[in-house]
């Protein structure tokens, strides 16, 4: 889709929103709740605007995508030349060489493999094994980084842990690796004469934490052997690399949103503290919004935003603030996010959904601050070929390396409901 097709959309959506937001001003500068009317028209406009919320989002995705899978085939020919000593353009050459190597195999089979396609994914595999990683048992070759790379990049396009920004560090290795924690907000300078000492230290309150590498399959994905068989291998690397992204990016966001940290991340959530106690369990009001967002020290909230399950930002819409305006405004270009309180949005549906009792509804705060993701680079993909072969589907599992914790808990704060 265009930007043109899409700013049509956002202009469209904004047209929508207004209607909606027309009604509730009225009804709050008249001091009273909608009517059923009044309400069912709400809910309608509300509806139509989620609609098209809906389509301008699945076409930025796939447009993000698509050029993101356009830059990693440069940035690893560019990557290998550097390494290697060759010209980009013979490295472009043999990234190309084995990617099509592996693509080969991944949708044809290894029985489809030339003598030269055969020995460069062997050659990758026996050193993936000398290194101690994930072997190929059973079948897998190494995905080569631009095939893993379009795997990974679809992941971070699915699920609100990644879209809100948290910091995010690759590693080569699996290996355990310890992480400091700090809160240093309460600290500060202070004034001396000329010569004086500078008195009492205060130190940071630094702690410790360990990033491990926990391991996320995506398990297996069943795909037609005849789709396989007529397909361009191009274009089924494009829907393979979608399908197993969408699933990991999904298992992933649970995780870093709401795992236990054992044997998986520790989710963001259960690392947080509360910045404020809603009065009501079944309610949400504009004061306790701000009270949220001023639990949160001024030096966080330069970058904050919110975030929260699509249901509780449905819940938001009706919310108004004390000159009875919408706390909710939708965005009006093309890539800006909507926003709440004039603070950008982010919908992350592994977070708690409804408006009730003890329930963490609202995150807010500066959450590249608050919470580190590890993820180890490189990845395996394994065609199961024997397995499914009497439905006549071949498999695909994938296996990748991850972790995740906060490490400063007063950078984001929770509204939770009393």
């Amino acid at each position: 889709m265009e930007y043109f097709q899409r700013q049509k959309l956002v202009d469209e959506r904004a047209s929508a929103w207004a209607e909606a937001v027309e009604l509730l001003t009225v009804a709050a500068n008249e001091g009273r709740a909608m009517s059923t009317e009044e309400n069912e028209k709400h809910e309608r406009l509300c509806a139509q605007v989620d609609s098209i919320d809906k389509t301008i989002k699945s076409a930025e995705r796939h447009a993000a995508i698509d050029q993101r899978h356009a830059e990693i085939d440069a940035e690893n020919a560019e990557r290998r030349a550097f390494t290697t000593g060759t010209s980009i353009e013979q490295a472009r050459d043999e990234v190309r060489d084995y990617e099509e190597a592996f693509t080969t195999y991944a949708v044809r089979g290894r029985e489809a493999l030339t003598a030269e396609q055969r020995q460069a994914l062997e050659a990758r595999l026996a050193e993936q094994r000398a290194q101690g990683v994930l072997t190929g048992a059973g079948g897998g070759y190494a995905a080569p980084a631009g095939f893993w790379s379009k795997i990974t990049e679809t992941m971070l396009f699915y699920g609100g842990m990644m879209e809100v920004g948290v910091e995010t560090i690759t590693t080569n290795t699996g290996n355990p690796l310890s992480w400091p924690t700090n809160d240093d907000t309460s600290n500060t300078g202070s004034w001396v004469g000329e010569n004086a000492d500078t008195g009492t230290s205060t130190d940071a309150s630094f702690g410790a934490r360990t990033l491990s590498a926990h391991i996320l399959t995506s398990g297996v994905h069943k795909v037609s052997l005849s789709y396989l068989q007529d397909v361009d291998p191009v274009a089924a690397e494009g829907f393979l690399t979608r399908a197993l992204g969408r699933r990991n990016g999904r298992a992933l966001n649970t995780a870093l949103t709401t795992g236990s940290g054992v044997g998986r991340p520790c989710g963001i959530i259960n690392g947080l503290s509360t910045g404020k106690t809603t009065s009501s369990a079944t309610a949400i009001t504009y004061a306790e919004l701000i009270d949220l967002e001023h639990s949160v020290d001024r030096d966080y909230r330069t970058n904050a935003r919110y975030m929260m399950h699509d249901l509780i930002l449905a819940y938001m819409r009706k919310i108004v603030d004390s000159n009875g305006m919408p706390v909710y405004q939708v965005s009006y270009r093309v890539g800006e996010p909507d926003s709440i309180n004039g603070r950008p949005l982010v919908v992350n549906n592994d977070m708690d959904s409804t408006v009730a009792t003890t329930k963490k509804t609202v995150a807010f705060g500066d959450f590249r601050s608050s919470y580190v993701y590890r993820t180890v680079s490189g990845g395996q993909v394994m065609r199961l070929t024997e397995r499914y072969a009497e439905y006549g589907q071949v498999g695909f599992v994938t296996f990748s390396r991850h972790d995740g914790l906060t490490q400063d808990s007063s950078a984001v704060k929770l509204l939770v409901q009393a």
